[in-house]
C-alpha cells in the first residue's frame, strides 16, 4: 500500500539503528594499518576478520589477550556505529565504535580511553531505541537479562513508533474510498 514510503524508509537512520554484523553492515575498515584503536602505548584493540567473523581483538605487549565477536551492529554509521557480542544468551556492548566523521575506530561511548573492557551489559531498555524487538526470556531483575536469538526484530519499523496497523489496514479494507 505504501511502496514509495517503505522504500524510503529502507535509506533511514531507523531502518538501519540495528542489524546482524556481516561484512557489508560494519563501518570501518579491517585492513591492518586503519584496523587499530590503541588505549595506551601497550594495549590495543584489533579490528580482524578471521574466516567467515569478525572480531575486536584485544592486545597487551603484541600478545592477543582476549577477544569478542561482532554479532549487532548498532547505528547508521551517519554519525558513528557500536557493536554487540553475545555472551550466551545475554548481550555486551564492545569495547570499540567506529566514529564516522573521521573514519576511525574509537572507544565506544562510556567507555575509559585507557582501559579495554569487554564486559558493559546490553538491556532491553538499551534496545528499545535501537531495534523493534528483542524477546526477553529471562525473569525480571536477573541481571544480565537473556533474550531468545531467534525472536528479534532488528530495525526501528513503522509500527515501533505508529502502532500495530492491524487496524489500518483493517479499516482500509472495509472503507476502500
Amino acid at each position: 500500500c505504501h511502496k514509495s514510503i517503505y522504500e524510503q524508509h529502507l535509506q533511514t537512520g531507523h531502518f538501519h539503528s540495528s542489524q546482524p554484523a556481516t561484512e557489508k553492515n560494519i563501518a570501518g575498515s579491517f585492513l591492518q594499518g586503519k584496523n587499530k584503536f590503541a588505549f595506551s602505548p601497550l594495549t590495543f584493540v584489533a579490528m580482524e576478520k578471521r574466516m567467515d567473523s569478525f572480531f575486536q581483538v584485544e592486545y597487551v605487549l603484541g600478545q592477543e589477550k582476549r577477544k569478542s565477536r561482532f554479532d549487532i551492529t548498532i547505528g547508521s554509521a551517519k554519525k558513528g556505529q557500536s557493536y554487540l557480542s553475545w555472551k550466551n544468551n545475554s548481550l555486551i556492548q564492545m569495547p570499540v565504535t567506529f566514529f564516522s566523521p573521521e573514519s576511525t575506530w574509537s572507544s565506544s561511548p562510556g567507555f575509559s580511553p585507557q582501559k579495554i573492557t569487554f564486559n558493559r551489559v546490553v538491556t532491553s531498555r538499551c534496545l528499545e531505541c535501537h531495534s523493534t524487538y528483542f524477546k526477553v526470556t529471562s525473569a525480571e531483575g536477573k541481571h544480565p537479562e537473556e533474550f531468545d536469538r531467534a525472536k528479534i526484530m532488528y530495525a526501528v519499523d513503522c509500527e515501533k513508533c505508529h502502532g500495530p496497523a492491524k487496524e489500518h489496514v483493517s479499516f482500509h479494507n472495509e472503507h476502500p474510498e
